[in-house]
């Protein structure tokens, strides 16, 4: 029984309980209830514990089982909601449309595709075109799907689902959303600007480096089919 003489100390990475005997004791935080499925390997797996929890992700301590017998005890895991990054060309001129934003956990500014969330009931191509309009009130009749990945392979971080939006054109009458939490403004890049920020490092997240990077690798297939179509030719 926890006493009113408890104080509670914050620890990283999970919240420490120090009742009135000095004992410690970890306790689960919530600040929202985060909705994705429990991740589960079969035969790895044991266990699993969750430490802190939001609507929008979930961090966890799982027993896992090794290949030569082991045990870890205190494998950490974050779940995070699966979400979108879209490369956007519009039609008017063949521009790409990218944000130069700032973010929490970057130091200085970088360059961003548009992106978000995937909610709940939500198809990742229907997230897509809902961020399209959101964030640039732009529409598309062309979109390629680039792939989607795991974001990092032993602390979860959900999953990202890629495209590349060609031959964008505005949604009349469509206002634009305001409801990011951090500056950005729009910035329009020829292909070969592009290509040089890519590879300038000026997408500052893997992410969204990986996103801009699938996008070009499709637009440079079909050259090289039609430059080794004519050099076959010749």
């Amino acid at each position: 029984m926890f006493t009113a003489m408890a104080i509670f100390l914050m620890l990283t990475p999970y919240m420490i309980f120090v009742d009135a005997m000095g004992e410690h004791r970890e306790c689960h935080v919530a600040s929202g209830h985060y909705p994705g499925r429990q991740y589960w390997k079969q035969n790895s797996t044991l266990a699993a514990r969750t430490i802190l929890e939001t609507k929008f992700g979930r961090c966890q301590f799982h027993t896992v089982a090794l290949p030569d017998g082991g045990v870890v005890k205190d494998w950490l895991w974050f779940d995070e909601r699966d979400h979108i990054n879209v490369l956007v060309r519009a039609k008017s001129d063949g521009k790409f449309l990218v944000f130069r934003q700032t973010k929490y956990g970057l130091p200085k500014e970088t360059l961003a595709p548009i992106g978000g969330f995937i909610e709940d009931g939500e198809t990742p191509r229907a997230a897509a075109e809902r961020e399209l309009n959101e964030e640039l009130g732009l529409r598309s009749h062309k979109w390629r799907k680039l792939g989607s990945f795991v974001t990092s392979v032993n602390r979860g971080g959900g999953s990202v689902h890629t495209f590349f939006a060609d031959d964008c054109e505005p949604v009349r009458g469509r206002q634009l959303a305001t409801t990011d939490l951090e500056a950005q403004r729009v910035v329009r890049l020829s292909e070969a600007e592009l290509r040089d920020a890519v590879t300038s490092e000026r997408f500052r997240e893997v992410k969204w480096t990986a996103a801009v990077a699938l996008a070009l690798l499709t637009l440079d297939a079909p050259r090289r089919s039609r430059h080794e179509a004519a050099r076959d030719l010749g």
